[in-house]
C-alpha cells in the first residue's frame, strides 16, 4: 500500500525535530564542562543552537499544512464557482429559450397554427427538454462534492416533466390532428396562455420550479461569498 507523501514528510519532521531536542538534552547533562569556561559558552550557543533548529522545523511544518489546506479551500471555491455558475447559466439559458418559443407561439392563434409550425415549435421545446436532462446529469455529477446541490434535482425534474407532457400530446395529435389545437391540445394551449389574464394558463407549473432551483443555486454561491454581481443583481423571472 502506497504512503502519504505528505504524511512521511510530517513524520520525518517530527523524527528530526525530537532528535534535536534530545541531542540538545543529552549535551546539556552529560559531562557537563564548569561555568565560565569556553567549552561551557560553546556547548550552550550549541544547545540553543539545536533547539531553535528543532522550534524551527516545527514551526515551519505548521506553516506548511496551513498553506496546504488554504490552497485547497481556495480550489474548492474555485470549482464551486465554476460548477454553479456553469449550472445557473445553463438554467437560466433553458429558462430564456422555452420562454421565447411560448411567445412565438402567441403571434398566431392556436387554431390558425399550422400543424408543421406547431411541430417546429414541439421541436424546439424537445431539444430544451433534453438540455434539462443533461443538465440534472451534470447535477447529479457535481453533487457529491457540492452540498445540497442534490436539493435541486426535484425542481429540475418538474420543468422537464412538464416540457415532456407538451411533447407526448403532439404525437398524441399526429394520427388525427385536425388543425383546431386550441380544443385538441389543451397542455399547449395552457402552456400559451397569458398567466396574468388567462386562468387556464398553467405557466406555473414550470417557471415557478425554476424559480426554486435558480434561488438555491445563488445562496449556494452566497454561502460561499461568491455571488458575482451579475446574479446577485438579477431580477426574478415574469409568468407571462
Amino acid at each position: 500500500m502506497a504512503r502519504d507523501p505528505e504524511r512521511n514528510f510530517i513524520w520525518w519532521c517530527a523524527a528530526a525535530s525530537v532528535s534535536l531536542i534530545t541531542l540538545a538534552v543529552l549535551f546539556g547533562t552529560i559531562a557537563a564542562p564548569r561555568p565560565d569556561t569556553i567549552q561551557f559558552e560553546l556547548r550552550k550557543l550549541l544547545i540553543q543552537f539545536l533547539v531553535v533548529t528543532a522550534l524551527g522545523a516545527v514551526l515551519a511544518l505548521l506553516v506548511d499544512r496551513v498553506k496546504r489546506r488554504l490552497d485547497q479551500a481556495e480550489l474548492e471555491r474555485q470549482y464551486t464557482a465554476q460548477a454553479v455558475g456553469s449550472l445557473l447559466d445553463r438554467l437560466d439559458g433553458i429558462y430564456r429559450h422555452v420562454k421565447l418559443t411560448r411567445r412565438l407561439m402567441r403571434l398566431t392563434p392556436l387554431d390558425d397554427l399550422t400543424m408543421a409550425s406547431y411541430t417546429d415549435r414541439l421541436l424546439a421545446l424537445n431539444s430544451d427538454q433534453q438540455d434539462l436532462e443533461q443538465l440534472r446529469d451534470n447535477i447529479s455529477a457535481y453533487a457529491p462534492r457540492i452540498p445540497k446541490l442534490d436539493l435541486l434535482l426535484p425542481h429540475v425534474g418538474k420543468m422537464e416533466k412538464y416540457i415532456g407532457k407538451l411533447w407526448t400530446e403532439r404525437e398524441r395529435l399526429a394520427p388525427t390532428a385536425t388543425g383546431a389545437l386550441r380544443s385538441e391540445a389543451p397542455r399547449i394551449s395552457a402552456f400559451v396562455a397569458h398567466a396574468t389574464t388567462d386562468p387556464n394558463s398553467d405557466f406555473q407549473l414550470f417557471s415557478e420550479p425554476y424559480r426554486t432551483a435558480r434561488s438555491s443555486l445563488v445562496d449556494l454561491l452566497g454561502e460561499r461569498f461568491l455571488v458575482p454581481p451579475r446574479f446577485a443583481a438579477a431580477t426574478p423571472p415574469d409568468h407571462r
